[in-house]
């Protein structure tokens, strides 16, 4: 018997064949040219897709197809659906966003980062006074504790807007600097979400 995990690669992989023979015949313009946010995505070979809205939290009706890294798929999209945003599909890119409000969470970060600067260094985008970072991460991190405030994770089933996107006020998603490189997570972070795990099962412990 097939696992719920199984069952579901199989459903997503299935679809995406259907998807590349609803682009049969499809011949892209001689001239066209991605936006520079899909080129990144593309070289990083992330799983993205169209979204027919200006939220994450948008339901799933409003998407369109299953997550692509493919050329040739995420071509016919943009010709298709030119002025939609793009979301970017964590879990299955092997990608950790961290979203960072630097008005509160100051000391937060200089707590678990200490002195190390360099996890800056990596691809990382404004959205409506916020930072998210994007790390490589082949492990889904689950949420961090309310007591870091002004951070918060997306990975696993999570997404989120990517470049070429706007925000429901009309404000540009957009890469503080497009040539910077996708770093693998810091060490702090896996540690903060060790001793997030560790204090629960305590927690747990002590109320049973």
């Amino acid at each position: 018997m097939k696992d719920v995990a199984t069952f579901y690669a199989e459903l997503a992989e299935s679809r995406r064949r259907e998807q590349a023979l609803e682009r049969t015949g499809f011949v892209k313009p001689p001239d066209l040219s991605l936006p520079i946010g899909l080129e990144i995505a593309i070289k990083n070979r992330w799983m993205i897709s169209p979204v027919m809205a200006c939220s994450v939290l948008a339901d799933y009706s409003a998407r369109v197809g299953y997550g692509s890294a493919e050329r040739d798929q995420i071509e016919y999209w943009y010709v298709r659906h030119a002025r939609t945003n793009w979301l970017l599909h964590t879990g299955e890119s092997d990608v950790v966003a961290l979203e960072i409000d630097f008005r509160v969470a100051r000391h937060c970060l200089a707590y678990l980062a200490s002195d190390d600067c360099s996890w800056q260094r990596t691809l990382h985008l404004a959205k409506k006074g916020r930072w998210q970072y994007l790390f490589a991460c082949e492990t889904d991190l689950p949420s961090l504790d309310e007591r870091y405030c002004g951070l918060s994770l997306h990975s696993g089933k999570a997404s989120i807007l990517l470049p070429p996107s706007r925000t429901l006020t009309g404000v540009e998603i957009a890469y503080a600097d497009q040539y910077a490189q996708l770093l693998p997570a810091p060490e702090w972070l896996f540690e903060a979400v060790r001793l997030d795990q560790a204090e629960h099962s305590s927690s747990h412990f002590y109320q049973d």
